[in-house]
C-alpha cells in the first residue's frame, strides 16, 4: 500500500476517544517511523543525520526493479538492497522513472502529463520499505534528463503527447512545466518523504536539458525553495553532466544544498582518487569550498564497464580527501555492468574502516594539501584530511600492483603519541596498529609497509 505522511490528521471527537483509543489498539498498523532530517556539519563537508555524522558509502542503481535487467543478478528489490547492507552500503541513488526501455513506458512514474502510475509508484514502494528495513538511504532523481532528451518524443511533457512544452529546454524554463514539476515533487513528497530512508533530492544533469546559465539558477531557485517549502527533512542538489565540473552560479545558491558533480572520462588504474581530489579542491575554485558538502554521485571510465581499481580509487578517494562520503560508480547493464562481488567486497571494507572513525570529533577537518601531508616515494600520491587530533591519509602507487611502502610525513597534529590503523583498500581489511609520536618538528612520522597498490591510514591522538 501506498505510504503517505499523517500529519495533519485531525483528532477524533472526545466522546469517542476512548472506544476509538481502544480499536486502533487492537486493529492499527504500527506507526511510521519518523522521516530523517539531514543536516551539515561544522566544517561544511559532512552530512549530520538527525544529528549524527553520516557517511555516505554506496552506487547508482539504474532500474533496480526491472526483472530483465541482468545486473540485478536475479534479484528483488529488497534481496538487492539487503545485499547492499550486508555489503556496507548505506545509500543508493535511483531514478523515480525510466522511459527508455520499452515502447509501453512501462517504469514511467508520470504519464500522461500530470497522472502518476501505481505501477512504478509501487515499485519505488517496495524500495522505500527494503531500504527502510535495511538501513539504507535513497538519493533520488524524480527525473532522468538523458532520456526527456533522447526520447523526447515519447515524453509525457511534449506538446505533441499533450504536455506543456515543444521542447527539451523549456522543461527548465516554462511555467507551465515548472508547475508539473513542482506537482511530481509534491507527489513524491506526500508518498515517500515521511520514510526513513528517504535522503537527497537530485536534479539529473540539468546541463543535458538547457545550457543556459541563466536558465539553471532560475530553475535551481525556483523549484529549490519549493522543495524547502514542502520539505523541511532533506536536501536538494542540482548534477552536472561527466566533466568534473559544474556551474559554479548554481551550486553557489543558497537554495542548493550540495555541490553534485559527474566525471566521466579518461581514469586509467588508480587515477580515480586524483579525479576526485581535482574535483574537490581545484575546478571552479575547488566544489569542496563552496559553504556546502560535496556529493561524488556518478563516477565512471566512459562507456566501459567498472574495474576494481576504478571503484576502490573513487571510493576511498572521496572519503580520503574530506567529501561528504564515497565516490559512486554507475551501473547498468547496457554500458556499465553490474556491481560484483568484488566491488562489493571494496565497498565493504571501506564501510568497516569508516565505521572506525571518531567522526564526532572529526567534523571540523579540512582537505590536507602536500604542505601537511607528504611521502618520500615518487610513485605514491597521498590524499589525506585531517584536523588538530585526526588524520585520514590515502596512499595511491600510480602503477597497480605495485607496493604502496614508504614513509609519511603528517604536519598539522596536535604534539602527542597517535595510534596508526593501517588498512588494505581492496578487501584485505585492516592489515595492523601501530603507534608513533610527534617529533620535535611537530611532525609525525610513519613508516608505511607494502601493501600492494592502494593502503590507508587512520590516525587518532591517544
Amino acid at each position: 500500500m501506498p505510504t503517505t505522511s499523517k500529519r495533519g490528521v485531525r483528532p477524533p471527537a472526545p466522546l469517542a476517544l476512548s472506544l476509538l483509543a481502544l480499536l486502533a489498539f487492537a486493529c492499527a498498523p504500527a506507526a511510521l517511523a519518523a522521516p530523517s532530517t539531514f543536516t551539515v556539519s561544522t566544517n561544511k563537508h559532512y552530512w549530520l543525520k538527525d544529528g549524527a555524522p553520516f557517511i555516505t558509502v554506496g552506487f547508482n542503481r539504474y532500474d533496480v526493479w526491472n526483472t530483465s535487467d541482468p545486473a540485478n543478478d536475479g534479484l528483488t528489490i529488497a534481496q538487492y538492497v539487503q545485499r547492499m547492507a550486508q555489503n556496507g552500503s548505506n545509500v543508493i541513488r535511483v531514478w523515480a522513472e525510466q522511459g527508455d526501455q520499452n515502447a509501453s513506458g512501462e517504469f514511467w512514474l508520470e504519464y500522461p502529463a500530470g497522472v502518476y502510475r501505481p505501477a512504478q509508484a509501487a515499485r519505488l514502494d517496495e524500495l522505500f520499505d527494503a531500504c527502510d528495513l535495511y538501513g539504507v538511504y535513497v538519493e533520488i532523481c524524480p527525473w532522468d534528463t538523458w532520456n526527456i532528451k533522447n526520447n523526447w518524443a515519447s515524453h509525457a511533457y511534449n506538446s505533441a503527447n499533450g504536455g506543456p512544452v515543444g521542447t527539451p529546454a523549456e522543461v527548465v524554463t516554462s511555467p507551465n512545466a515548472r508547475a508539473l514539476i513542482k506537482s511530481k515533487i509534491q507527489y513524491m513528497y506526500n508518498r515517500w518523504g515521511s520514510r526513513p530512508s528517504f535522503f537527497l533530492w537530485t536534479f539529473n544533469e540539468i546541463d543535458i536539458l538547457n545550457t543556459s546559465s541563466a536558465a539553471q539558477q532560475d530553475f535551481a531557485r525556483d523549484v529549490g525553495a519549493f522543495i524547502k517549502s514542502v520539505d523541511p527533512y532533506h536536501p536538494f542538489t542540482v548534477s552536472f553532466t561527466g566533466s568534473g565540473a559544474g556551474n559554479p552560479d548554481v551550486v553557489k545558491l543558497p537554495e542548493v544544498s550540495a555541490a553534485d558533480i559527474h566525471f566521466y572520462g579518461a581514469i586509467s588504474g588508480t587515477g580515480g582518487a586524483a579525479k576526485v581530489r581535482e574535483t574537490a579542491v581545484v575546478r571552479d575554485g575547488g566544489y569542496m569550498n563552496f559553504g556546502k558538502p560535496l556529493v561524488l554521485s556518478e563516477w565512471g571510465v566512459a562507456r566501459q564497464a567498472n574495474s576494481d581499481d576504478l571503484v576502490n580509487a573513487l571510493a576511498w578517494g572521496g572519503i580520503a580527501v574530506g567529501t561528504s562520503g564515497a565516490g559512486m560508480v554507475w551501473t547498468d547493464r547496457y554500458t556499465y555492468g553490474g556491481i560484483r562481488a568484488s566491488h562489493l567486497a571494496i565497498l565493504k571494507s571501506l564501510r568497516d574502516f569508516t565505521s572506525g572513525v571518531n567522526w564526532a570529533g572529526f567534523m571540523d577537518n579540512h582537505h590536507a594539501p602536500a604542505s601537511e601531508v607528504s611521502d618520500a616515494a615518487q610513485a605514491v600520491n597521498t590524499y589525506a584530511c585531517l584536523n588538530r587530533t585526526q588524520a585520514i591519509v590515502l596512499l595511491v602507487h600510480n602503477r597497480v600492483g605495485s607496493s604502496t611502502a614508504t614513509t609519511v610525513t603528517v604536519s598539522g597534529l596536535n604534539p602527542g603519541i597517535y595510534s596508526v590503523d593501517i588498512w588494505r583498500t581492496y578487501a584485505g581489511g585492516k592489515y595492523g596498529s601501530t603507534t608513533a609520536a610527534t617529533n620535535a618538528q611537530g611532525q609525525l612520522v610513519l613508516s608505511a609497509p607494502a601493501i600492494p597498490t592502494m593502503q590507508a591510514l587512520y590516525i587518532r591522538q591517544q
